[in-house]
């Protein structure tokens, strides 16, 4: 995460060590590929400020043994422009 204080930008690395996946069973609806597809839209959709954490992810069960990942990452992550 990045914080700013008097004027001047510092990364702070967080401890992740109790972070777990978000998982999502879709098993039960009707189309749990297109239930997959629209929560992952509705994750890409939200805003990601700088103060939290600049990636999200989502595990989506949409089958016996199939399942959908979404990653998502700030751009500063990607390409370290702001």
């Amino acid at each position: 995460v990045f914080h700013e204080h008097n004027g001047e930008v510092t990364q702070q690395i967080n401890d992740c060590s109790n972070w777990q996946m978000p998982f999502d069973n879709l098993r039960t609806y009707t189309n749990p590929d297109t239930e997959a597809h629209h929560r992952a839209l509705l994750l890409r959709n939200q805003t990601m400020p700088l103060d939290q954490p600049l990636y999200r992810y989502n595990l989506y069960q949409t089958g016996a043994e199939e399942f959908y990942l979404y990653a998502g990452f700030h751009h500063l992550i990607c390409d370290g422009y702001g």
